[in-house]
């Protein structure tokens, strides 16, 4: 008996990766993308909606209040972004997988006139940059592994304005560079969970038309998953986000009336450990076979910004996704 329960876990930690594919866990949490690869000419369409909170200020790991920031004029009181992102990924054959992915935004931001003390929002909404990339399967022994290759392409505006006033960057909608995207990822499967991890860069090339190019992402990532059942998972993920500040400047936005630190290219930079639970459900019935749903709900345990900067308070994401 003993040997048989060897012979069966030697068997499930060799089979391939297709076999776990109606697993809830088959897919990372929905915040990790370019996680897994696709057969030939498989499909997958997914949509997600992201939305992130910020407030606080923050002076390093420190928080501030605005009384410590009198040098400005104005200075932020809360972020809020909501992100909707639509993707779509292709089988060119079992070893090369295309994804494509188009995030639509929807930023407000609320200021206060350190003054008078008076608030005053403003706001931008647009498509942000196109990303593509190829995902290589490299798949080794009880290894699921792909690597990104990948740019997110110039497509969104970088001179947004509100009330005549050229945005902060934050409120900008894209990079205004060909920004290059390089990931590896891996999973490993067990009989009722699965463990994964990820290191995704986003190196910036060359400077913008407005004379700057935003920081250099370095993002490091791990998560555990459960199957509770055979169509319901939880996660637990871990993030380390290394962001540089932006080199150079946009004289439209840095040379406005109203100084704030939301204006100044070297308040950018960030380090952001946070971590995040999440849900995976996967469909079982016929007509609504290979189809997903998931959820996450993050917050930060650490954050360290070239301040004064608002913080990160939490961002949460629900996605669909459908296989065919």
């Amino acid at each position: 008996m003993f040997l048989q329960r060897i012979r069966v876990i030697l068997f499930l930690l060799t089979l391939t990766s297709a076999v776990f594919a109606d697993r809830p866990d088959a897919h990372a949490p929905i915040t990790v993308m370019g996680d897994h690869t696709h057969k030939n000419n498989e499909w997958m369409i997914s949509y997600r909606l992201m939305e992130m909170n910020m407030a606080d200020l923050y002076d390093g790991d420190s928080k501030i209040s605005h009384n410590d920031i009198s040098d400005y004029m104005m200075a932020p009181i809360e972020m809020k972004m909501k992100m909707h992102m639509f993707g779509a990924m292709y089988g060119l054959n079992d070893k090369h997988t295309l994804m494509f992915m188009m995030p639509y935004l929807e930023n407000n931001m609320t200021m206060i006139n350190l003054m008078n003390k008076s608030k005053s929002k403003m706001k931008s909404e647009g498509f942000a940059d196109l990303k593509v990339a190829d995902l290589i399967d490299l798949s080794y022994k009880n290894w699921q592994n792909s690597l990104e290759l990948g740019f997110s392409l110039a497509t969104a505006s970088v001179k947004e304005s509100y009330n005549g006033v050229r945005l902060p960057y934050r409120m900008q909608l894209g990079s205004g560079t060909n920004d290059l995207a390089i990931g590896f990822t891996g999973t490993r499967y067990f009989s009722k969970n699965s463990i994964g991890y990820q290191i995704k860069s986003l190196i910036r090339l060359g400077q913008n038309n407005q004379g700057y190019s935003l920081g250099n992402q370095l993002t490091l990532g791990s998560w555990h998953a459960y199957n509770f059942t055979n169509t319901l998972s939880s996660s637990f993920n871990v993030t380390y986000l290394d962001e540089g500040n932006i080199d150079g400047k946009d004289n439209a936005i840095e040379s406005a009336m109203m100084s704030s630190p939301t204006r100044e290219s070297g308040l950018a930079g960030r380090k952001l450990l946070s971590a995040a639970i999440g849900l995976n459900y996967v469909f079982k019935r016929e007509k609504l076979h290979n189809s997903r749903l998931a959820l996450e709900y993050k917050f930060p345990l650490y954050q360290k910004l070239n301040g004064p900067q608002l913080g990160t308070e939490n961002i949460i994401t629900i996605g669909v996704q459908q296989s065919f």
